[in-house]
C-alpha cells in the first residue's frame, strides 16, 4: 500500500471521527452546571439567567418565566458554541438552590472526584491532551512527505493540519500539569477589573482548554437588566415601577447593592424607592460556583 493511499485513508478516518466527536462533545466545566439555575454575564454588559441546558453545539438558558420583548414572549436564551468567547462568567448561587438541586450539586461536585473509573478516565484524557502537539506535528510531517508527490493533496496542507488539530482537540482537552495538581484545593484567582487585578478565593473544581471552574468562591455578580412597568420578582428581589419611580425590596438573605451614582445597599428585608431608569445595575455578594473563560481569570496562588 502506497504512502498516498495510507494518507488518504487517514484523512477520511479522521474526518469521520471528528464529525462524530463534534456531534457529541460537551465542555466538562459547563456540564457540571447543566440542569442548574445560573447567571451568565456577557462581555457586552448583558446579564442573562435561567436553567442551563447544554448541547455540543451550544447552550440554552431557560427563563424562570416567559419574558415579554416587544410583541412576543421569549422563553429562553441561546448561545452557540462559536459565541462562547463572548462569555465573561457563568455563576451558580448555592443559596438559591432547593434541596433536590443542592443534593445534585453535592453529588456532582464532591462525589465524582475519586474512584477507579474516574482515575482511569482522567489518565486517558490527560494522556491524549499531553501528546496533542506531538500528534499534530506528526501529521504535518506525514503530509509534508507526501504532498510534493501528490496533486490530490497539493495546496491542502492547511486543511489537513486543521483536521489533525480538530481530532486531538476533541479527544482530550488541553492538559495543564499545574492546574491538574490543584483540582480540589483552595486557590486564589485573579481577574482584571476596573483597570487593576483583583484577587478572590475559591476551590478549583475543573478546567478545560476554554474554561476554569471554581466552587465555593466569593465574587461579586453585577446584574444589568431593563426595567419594565408593573411588578416582577428577579432573583429574590421584588421590583415595581409606576413609570416615575422604581420600588425595590430585598427578599434575599444577603445584602444587595444598587449601583447608582451613589451606591445604595439594601439589607435583607429592606426597601428603597428611586427615580425611574430604563436600565438598572444590581450587585450581589455571596458564595458562588463560577465558570470563567481562561482569558478572564487566572489561578495565581494556593491557600493552606
Amino acid at each position: 500500500m502506497s504512502s498516498l493511499t495510507i494518507t488518504i485513508i487517514i484523512i477520511f478516518a479522521t474526518a469521520i471521527v471528528v464529525a462524530y466527536l463534534k456531534a457529541t462533545w460537551r465542555d466538562r466545566c459547563l456540564k457540571d452546571m447543566e440542569g442548574f439555575p445560573v447567571i451568565a454575564e456577557m462581555k457586552d454588559g448583558r446579564t442573562v439567567w435561567g436553567t442551563l441546558d447544554l448541547e455540543s453545539s451550544g447552550l440554552l438558558l431557560r427563563y424562570p418565566k416567559p419574558y415579554k420583548s416587544g410583541s412576543h414572549f421569549e422563553t429562553s436564551f441561546i448561545l452557540y458554541r462559536s459565541e462562547y468567547a463572548s462569555i465573561k462568567a457563568i455563576y451558580r448561587i448555592p443559596a438559591d438552590l432547593d434541596d433536590t438541586l443542592r443534593k445534585k450539586r453535592e453529588l456532582k461536585t464532591f462525589s465524582s472526584q475519586s474512584g477507579f473509573f474516574v482515575t482511569v478516565r482522567k489518565a486517558v484524557r490527560n494522556f491524549f491532551a499531553a501528546v496533542r502537539d506531538a500528534i499534530v506535528e506528526s501529521m504535518k510531517l506525514l503530509i509534508g512527505q507526501v504532498t510534493p508527490k501528490s496533486s490530490v493533496l497539493s495546496g491542502k496542507e492547511k486543511y489537513v493540519n486543521k483536521m489533525g488539530e480538530s481530532f486531538v482537540d476533541y479527544i482530550g482537552n488541553s492538559y495543564d500539569p499545574l492546574l491538574e495538581k490543584l483540582i480540589g484545593r483552595r486557590i486564589i484567582y485573579e481577574r482584571f477589573e476596573d483597570d487593576r487585578w483583583r484577587e478572590y478565593q475559591g476551590i478549583l473544581r475543573n478546567y478545560t482548554k476554554d474554561f476554569i471552574e471554581i466552587i465555593n468562591a466569593f465574587a461579586p455578580i453585577v446584574i444589568v437588566f431593563s426595567v419594565k412597568s408593573g411588578k416582577r420578582e428577579m432573583l429574590g428581589i421584588n421590583i415595581e415601577t409606576d413609570g416615575e419611580h422604581i420600588s425595590l425590596e430585598n427578599g434575599r438573605q444577603t445584602p444587595v447593592k444598587l449601583l447608582l451614582e451613589d451606591v445604595v445597599t439594601l439589607q435583607p428585608g429592606e426597601s428603597a424607592k428611586i427615580p425611574f431608569k430604563k436600565t438598572l445595575s444590581i450587585e450581589l455578594n455571596e458564595e458562588v460556583d463560577v465558570i470563567f473563560p481562561r482569558s478572564e481569570a487566572i489561578v495565581r496562588h494556593t491557600v493552606d
